[in-house]
């Protein structure tokens, strides 16, 4: 009995060393882990801006207007950059190059707020002319490859004149083509093609007055200073619009042909 009393006393003490190993370890390894998130924490953190938050670069997004507005592709096209005396208002402008690598026409229109639709006094909108010759796909692809447009929706123009306050606004025909009305309705109406790309600026009224062959824009707005949701504003603007369209972003380049459209 005694032989067999010492036996399991020794079986005992031999389980419980036996369990106390992975005990010592398991010690071990939290400690060692509690050292590593103390030495870590004590590093800056840099939040992660997500793509619509406003803080991707240093950008101002309450800057206002300026005159700098040219197309610059190596060399200067003259565009928004003409004084506001010697703009033509609502009128179609074609503008000459000195881009030797354009192989497109590339119109403006300016137009005054009509005590309606406030459209925008400091940027024309732009129509790049039969300028984009690839699909529907690549033209996505065109207009997300440089991070800084959104993903386009892909679709038409309200049929009734309305405007953003929040973004300028791409237009990206891909299939048939429509008659579209620029500044109002006693504003001028320009055919948008397959190939045409257009620029809106922020303010600036616009309504599809018809169209035929399918008719597909994409759509998309800058993400700097965008909170992913666009407006759709129909009469006149409230102060706070009033003030959104001044201060409103304005992207330096297009997003397919990179010419400074600021």
């Amino acid at each position: 009995k005694i032989a067999r009393g010492r036996s399991a006393s020794a079986a005992s003490a031999g389980q419980q060393k036996s369990m106390t190993a992975p005990i010592l370890r398991m010690n071990s390894f939290a400690a060692i882990l509690s050292l590593f998130i103390s030495w870590a924490l004590t590093f800056p953190v840099r939040p992660v801006a997500s793509a619509f938050d406003g803080r991707r670069s240093t950008t101002s997004c309450s800057s206002g207007p300026d005159d700098r507005g040219s197309i610059d592709n190596g060399a200067t096209m003259q565009t928004a950059a003409t004084g506001a005396a010697t703009r033509q208002w609502g009128t179609v402008e074609k503008l000459s190059s000195s881009v030797s690598n354009v192989s497109f026409d590339i119109y403006r229109v300016f137009m005054k707020d009509d005590g309606t639709y406030p459209n925008n006094s400091q940027y024309p909108a732009l129509l790049y002319k039969s300028a984009f010759h690839g699909t529907q796909a690549e033209g996505v692809r065109a207009i997300v490859s440089s991070g800084q447009w959104t993903s386009p929706w892909v679709w038409g123009i309200f049929t009734y004149h309305h405007y953003h306050s929040k973004a300028w606004e791409l237009l990206l025909c891909t299939r048939g083509e429509a008659s579209v009305q620029l500044g109002g309705s006693t504003g001028p109406t320009v055919t948008i093609r397959k190939g045409d790309l257009a620029l809106v600026p922020p303010g600036l009224a616009h309504k599809q007055l018809d169209d035929a062959g399918g008719f597909t824009l994409l759509g998309a707005y800058p993400t700097e200073c965008f909170d992913g949701s666009i407006d759709t504003l129909t009469g006149p603007p409230t102060d706070a619009e009033k003030e959104s369209i001044v201060k409103c972003y304005v992207p330096v380049k297009d997003p397919i042909f990179g010419l400074n459209v600021a």
